[in-house]
């Protein structure tokens, strides 16, 4: 099952978007609650969106398949790594809508 339908199930709205580019338009024009991020997108990685959304305090996570040190990159971002079962991707989820909750009533 792709992430997007994974998504679905919980009963959420998926927002796909296939590059940085793409990804950063979508921010733009979207209401973006929480973000799960491929570290590459179409052969680049995902830093630059990871930023924007950092600096809108939108919590975000990362699904890879890599497997050097990228701590630094991911900073204290959630980190799921691949394969992942419906479970591990449901409690990725949760955490991050627990998030979301939290900075909105912050604000």
């Amino acid at each position: 099952m792709l992430a997007e339908e994974m998504v679905a199930e919980l009963g959420h709205l998926p927002l796909m978007a296939a590059s940085s580019d793409a990804a950063l338009r979508c921010m733009a024009e979207n209401r973006i609650d929480a973000a799960i991020l491929d570290f590459t997108l179409a052969g680049e990685t995902s830093e630059e969106v990871a930023q924007a959304l950092r600096e809108q305090q939108i919590p975000l996570a990362f699904t890879t398949g890599h497997s050097p040190d990228l701590s630094e990159f991911f900073q204290s971002d959630l980190v799921l790594p691949k394969p992942y079962t419906m479970g591990e991707f449901s409690d990725l989820v949760e955490a991050l809508c627990v998030s979301s909750a939290n900075i909105r009533s912050e604000n």
